[in-house]
């Protein structure tokens, strides 16, 4: 559905920066712009620079931790004007934090809520997604290039679809993801 734009891909942006930016052995660091900086040349190297450039990557110093920015918006702009695809993803953050073992702890929503729409009237199709109280916590191990262990949760989501001749909604109730790697 989306195309690879300056090197972007949509459907791999998320788990190419979570991987990407976890992926050199963390150390227990002082937090500040340099480190926010360095991190960000080593996404640079997996994403584009372009994601940086056009706002759809940031990465700050945020307290105890950094903070990467995805505004996938910044990306719709990068769709052809004239192309029947619109989205609109909610911006989405993360909090990674070296660990003293090489370990990074990762801490996010998990997942953004949006909409996509299709083609055009009357052949208009919309997708929308809603999650309530979603949220991953998880363990970083760039040894292992994987999260070593990770927890999600969420209190309900909501699926709702549109075309022409239809509308439906599903609703999920609450649920909980978990993963271990060895």
């Amino acid at each position: 559905m989306f195309q690879v734009v300056e090197e972007i891909s949509v459907r791999h942006l998320l788990p190419m920066l979570s991987i990407a930016a976890l992926s050199t052995a963390a150390s227990a660091q002082t937090i500040d712009g340099q480190g926010a900086a360095q991190l960000s040349h080593s996404l640079a190297q997996y994403v584009s620079q372009a994601a940086f450039d056009k706002g759809i990557v940031n990465v700050v110093a945020d307290g105890d931790a950094y903070r990467i920015d995805i505004d996938f918006n910044a990306l719709g702009t990068l769709v052809p004007v004239e192309s029947p695809l619109k989205f609109y993803v909610a911006p989405y953050a993360f909090r990674v934090k070296p660990q003293a073992d090489g370990t990074w702890q990762v801490n996010g929503d998990l997942w953004p809520d949006g909409w996509v729409e299709a083609g055009e009237k009357p052949d208009l199709q919309r997708t929308e997604w809603k999650t309530a109280d979603g949220s991953m916590t998880g363990v970083y191990d760039p040894e292992l290039g994987a999260f070593s262990s990770a927890t999600g949760s969420y209190a309900g989501i909501k699926l709702m679809s549109k075309d022409a001749a239809s509308e439906g909604e599903n609703s999920y109730g609450a649920g909980t993801v978990a993963m271990t790697a060895t």
